[in-house]
């Protein structure tokens, strides 16, 4: 045991330093998405983990042969504390979580049986190595826990661990134990009313920051589509805040007069946020151009790659526009539809869809500025767009040709 503590020594600038990097990826996505939330790490303290280890040795019975037992059986050496204001935001934060670790194990809290108490997932997890630096794969070692739960419950924890886990004077009486019962009962309350005052920024007009935009969206699409709240990925808000900025649709009542007609998919990957700004920019050519001009801008390609960007996008949005007009014509329904979809009914064959779907893929790189594709690349999409749009054209005639001639009477 001393020998591990004194190799934990050694070792503790490696976990602690894990544990900040572990943070600061998660705080740099809940920024991004609009997430309100503290994020704090540590490394256990070498004085900690030697009292966790006597008391599991000692009140537990555990046989610790050699120091991978050890290592084993302690699996917090670093950890990563997120408080969120809004409990509804925990599928949005799994899903964080699950784009930056690999995780191992999942714990819900309470436990089967328990009605109150703790209420909290952790996960246990490794930081993929995607998500760091050539200098930072080192990292990619260090098992981390992730505590997931509000900032009151947060708070609440702290409280309870250090009156009935650390006991200074004894057990825990029975008033004690009433009393944080009834700090807990209050604490659940709390966080319905954190709920209600989510639900209430809703209310205000305008977004004065993507945190406002965050909770309109979600507020939006639960009472739009009549789904859970957890169910909805909302995905970059920050991006699309700014997006609408610059278009001056800052308000609620502009945002929603132009999405109404949006038929927003809910359950997919495809987020909220590009959903929209898709929607948006395909509904408007002009803020199509003006957006990736900006997009182009800032990853500095050059008025080649601008000239070439154009070109696709116009050719693009004529096949989008097709597309639409074609499924509107066979399911009789005024909304985007799914390519696949489009397969089933026969405006598509697979290889047509095949191609669409490699296309709009480069399309999104282009206008969420994933990736700026080179000049040469983009003139070569553009000439495939224009062929697959005149073949579509001429299948649709022929469709229609044919059916005239099958409804001419006899």
């Amino acid at each position: 045991m001393e020998t591990f503590i004194n190799q934990y020594h050694r070792e503790f600038d490696f976990y602690n330093a894990a544990s900040l990097l572990a943070a600061q990826l998660i705080e740099a996505q809940l920024v991004s998405k609009g997430i309100r939330a503290i994020v704090t790490s540590r490394a256990k303290s070498p004085s900690r983990l030697h009292d966790k280890i006597t008391k599991r040795a000692l009140e537990e019975n555990k046989k610790y042969m050699n120091l991978d037992d050890i290592y084993s059986d302690i699996v917090d050496l670093a950890g990563v504390r997120i408080a969120l204001y809004f409990n509804s935001e925990r599928d949005e934060i799994e899903q964080i979580i699950n784009d930056i670790f690999s995780i191992h194990k999942k714990k819900e809290f309470p436990t089967e049986g328990k009605s109150q108490g703790y209420k909290a997932t952790h996960y246990r997890g490794t930081i993929k190595a995607n998500a760091l630096t050539e200098q930072q794969q080192r990292y990619s070692k260090a098992n981390i826990e992730i505590q997931v739960a509000s900032l009151l419950m947060h708070a609440w924890a702290e409280v309870e661990h250090d009156i009935v886990y650390k006991p200074l004077q004894g057990k825990v009486s029975e008033s004690e134990q009433k009393a944080l019962d009834e700090l807990n009962a209050i604490v659940l309350q709390g966080e319905e009313t954190l709920k209600k005052l989510q639900q209430a920024t809703y209310k205000r007009n305008s977004f004065n920051d993507h945190y406002d935009l965050y909770n309109f969206l979600i507020q939006y699409i639960s009472e739009k589509y009549d789904v859970e709240e957890e169910l909805a990925l909302v995905g970059d808000v920050k991006k699309l805040y700014y997006f609408l900025l610059d278009n001056k649709i800052n308000t609620q009542i502009k945002l929603k007069n132009k999405i109404k007609d949006c038929n927003i998919i809910i359950g997919e990957n495809w987020t909220l946020s590009d959903q929209i700004m898709d929607y948006i920019l395909g509904n408007y050519r002009n803020k199509y151009l003006l957006h990736v001009d900006s997009v182009i801008y800032e990853n500095k390609n050059g008025f080649l790659a601008e000239s070439a960007a154009g070109a696709f996008l116009f050719a693009w949005i004529d096949l989008e526009k097709m597309l639409k007009e074609e499924s509107i014509a066979t399911s009789n329904k005024n909304e985007y539809i799914k390519l696949n979809s489009l397969v089933n009914m026969g405006v598509l064959s697979k290889d047509e869809y095949d191609r669409i779907y490699k296309l709009r893929s480069v399309r999104n790189s282009l206008v969420h500025g994933i990736e700026i594709p080179e000049s040469d690349y983009l003139e070569w999409y553009t000439k495939e767009i224009l062929e697959l749009t005149q073949n579509l054209k001429n299948k649709i005639q022929g469709n229609k040709n044919v059916q005239g001639e099958v409804d001419e009477p006899a």
